[in-house]
């Protein structure tokens, strides 16, 4: 099989928050929406996303859902340019993101905040 990776799904519990969260924190834009009856995707990446690049699908079940992160799930990455990672964390803290790991606890090679449903990103 030859195949490209296209997305992840993660389910959210309000899909308003989490889009904003996304849009104004990662600076990612919706690239695509399904509405159907009884939920909805929102496909979203950042903008100059490559053309074949996967894409974050957040899902919203309609109606009142409450999910817990399994233990099998680890995190959703994001790449920023390696002499940005303390400045870009230090942009999420002043944004009021919450904090999981701090880059300096990852050996400065990486760092873990929490969106709204909390998921590690």
């Amino acid at each position: 099989m030859d195949g490209t990776f296209d997305h992840v799904m993660i389910r959210v519990e309000d899909l308003e928050e989490s889009l904003d969260w996304y849009q104004t924190h990662l600076n990612y834009e919706e690239k695509d929406r399904w509405e159907a009856d009884t939920f909805t995707n929102v496909y979203l990446g950042p903008e100059d996303m490559h053309e074949d690049g996967a894409t974050l699908e957040l899902t919203y079940n309609h109606g009142d859902h409450t999910y817990e992160i399994g233990d099998a799930w680890g995190h959703i990455a994001v790449r920023v340019p390696e002499d940005a990672l303390q400045e870009s964390y230090d942009q999420l803290m002043e944004e009021g993101v919450d904090d999981y790991r701090d880059p300096e606890s990852c050996d400065n090679r990486y760092a873990f905040v929490k969106d709204p449903d909390g998921h590690e990103t």
